[in-house]
Parts: C-alpha cells; sequence; structure tokens
C-alpha cells in the first residue's frame, strides 16, 4: 500500500484524474433523471421544428390560394337565393314553364326547414341557409325529366330532395303529375 501511495506522490496528476472522475460518476449519477427528461424535451422541439419547416414551405403560396379561396366564395354568393326575395324566387321555377314548355301547376316556399339542414343535423350550414320549394309539374315523362335536368343546370346551388311521381287522372293520357321538392341554398 506504501507504494500504491508514494506513486501517487510521484504523479499528482493521475491522483486529479481519479479523483474527476469520481466526481464525474457522482454528477451523472445524480443528474441521470434529468438526462431523460431532457432528451423527451429534445425530441419535442425537434418534431416542433419539423412541423415549422413543413408549414412554411406548405405556405409559399398562401397569398394565391387565399385568393382562390376569396373567388370561390365569391362565386358562391353570387350563385345563392336572396331570403328577402319570395316572389323573385319563385317565379325563377315558374320561368322553367316557358324555357321547357311545360306546365308548372305550383311552386310554393315551405315552411318547415329540413331537419337535415339544421344546427343539429349532418348537414348543418354555418355560413348559409336552405330555402326548402315544392314544385308540383304536370307532363310527360320525358317533360318531368326534363324539368329535373334543368334544376340539375340552373345556376343557384340546388339539391333535389324528395320526388314523386303520380299517373294522371285523366284518362287515355301519358301525362303524369310529380311533385319535386328542392332545396336551394341562401343567404344567412
Amino acid at each position: 500500500m506504501n507504494r500504491f501511495i508514494e506513486d501517487f506522490k510521484k504523479s499528482p496528476s493521475f491522483l486529479i484524474g481519479i479523483v474527476m472522475l469520481i466526481i464525474c460518476i457522482g454528477f451523472a449519477f445524480v443528474r441521470s433523471n434529468q438526462l431523460t427528461e431532457l432528451a423527451a424535451i429534445e425530441a419535442d422541439l425537434v418534431q416542433e421544428l419539423d412541423t415549422i419547416s413543413l408549414n412554411v414551405k406548405n405556405s409559399k403560396d398562401i397569398e394565391q390560394d387565399i385568393q382562390k379561396l376569396e373567388n370561390m366564395v365569391n362565386t358562391i354568393d353570387e350563385r345563392l337565393f336572396a331570403v328577402e326575395e319570395r316572389s323573385a324566387n319563385i317565379d325563377f321555377f315558374y320561368s322553367l314553364e316557358e324555357r321547357l314548355d311545360v306546365r308548372i301547376s305550383e311552386v310554393r316556399q315551405l315552411n318547415a326547414a329540413n331537419p337535415r339542414f339544421s344546427q343539429k343535423g349532418p348537414d348543418r350550414l354555418k355560413l348559409y341557409s336552405v330555402i326548402d320549394y315544392s314544385i308540383t309539374v304536370n307532363g310527360t315523362f320525358s317533360e318531368v325529366l326534363r324539368v329535373l335536368y334543368e334544376i340539375y343546370q340552373i345556376e343557384a346551388i340546388a339539391r333535389v330532395t324528395e320526388f314523386e311521381v303520380d299517373a294522371s287522372n285523366v284518362e287515355g293520357s301519358d301525362n303524369l303529375s310529380a311533385t319535386i321538392k328542392v332545396a336551394v341554398l341562401a343567404q344567412k
């Protein structure tokens, strides 16, 4: 053991190295809990940095995308029915009569809102409202189909929600009576 002490006296740097090693092992033991925490925080920060990098990459043309979206919203707004213009909206459907040479016997704006578009419905609308119409058309099957196709083609944003066809009461006639319920997108 004396020889061991004499070797330490001859090379104090070795002794200092051993002391430093013991201190480092002590620090590593004491701070080992913090290392796992810091590693988890580093992983979260790296993931957040990756997300920010992707957002920067994807946002390079955002001004143009915003302009496109504004144009689309303006296009939708131009195609909406005005809720206050009840007679103009009904006249719109009666105008199909002249264009298609078919008899539209009745157009009614329905007061009861379709529950599908209500606040708790599956197709609820936040920015727009829906006006429901019931249209009664009298004519041949092909004339009724032309009316359906014309509703499909109109500028307004509309959906046929119900379609019912009945045979005409006139004997020997191939005319039908069809009831078409249409939901039209309107201003809120």
